[in-house]
């Protein structure tokens, strides 16, 4: 800025004015993570995410892409289950002679006839669901208005973002909706993440 100005002085971040500017902090601006400006002509370097995260385009930590559990992992013999990330896995099903969810045991092969649950009984109010028998139960309902049906559940439907809605030029960013947009990567030598700059391409400043 100019003699008797200063970057932030009049009160509007990063635009020159009189007085002092008081520089704001990761916290104060919301911002877990990255390299955000202090509104005040400088920048300042927020904390690195934990474990299993990364920093997306809007300075958030967010957790990796959900990985599916196979039916081995979650012990289940047949039929369909939740495979933990919101869907569902077809564990297939049963040998000549034996029923899925047979004995009282849902998603567990048997002998004895199999009792289907109903939508009342697991708590379901939309859609169709497992009934634990290795089918599903017939529609549970629908929901109403924008909400949207989830695992038997009305939620509020999810939009995802974009990468140029949040600026991001390469990487992974989060959806916003529980998934991971890839972004793409750099080009002409130009590094993602430059200048500790989240999902920016550009060229390192020479140290």
């Amino acid at each position: 800025c100019g003699p008797g100005l200063a970057c932030g002085g009049g009160g509007a971040a990063n635009v020159c004015g009189a007085g002092s500017c008081t520089a704001k902090s990761c916290a104060q601006q919301g911002a877990q993570c990255g390299t955000i400006s202090d509104q005040c002509g400088g920048v300042l370097t927020c904390p690195m995410c934990g474990a299993n995260q990364f920093c997306n385009g809007l300075n958030q930590c967010v957790g990796l892409t959900c990985t599916p559990k196979t039916c081995v992992q979650l012990g289940v013999q047949c039929g369909p289950t939740a495979d933990g990330c919101g869907g569902l896995v077809d564990c297939g099903g049963c040998p000549a002679g034996a029923g899925c969810g047979a004995g009282g045991m849902p998603g567990q092969c048997g002998k004895q006839a199999c009792a289907p649950l109903t939508c009342a009984q697991l708590g379901a109010v939309c859609g169709q669901v497992a009934d634990g028998c290795g089918g599903l139960t017939p529609s549970c309902g629908t929901c109403a208005g924008s909400l949207s049906c989830k695992n038997g559940a009305c939620v509020t439907a999810c939009t995802p973002q974009t990468c140029a809605a949040v600026g991001a030029q390469c990487g992974f960013i989060a959806d916003g909706c529980g998934a991971t947009i890839d972004c793409g990567t750099c080009t002409n030598g130009e590094t993602c993440g430059y200048n500790n700059l989240a999902n920016k391409c550009g060229k390192d400043m020479p140290k």
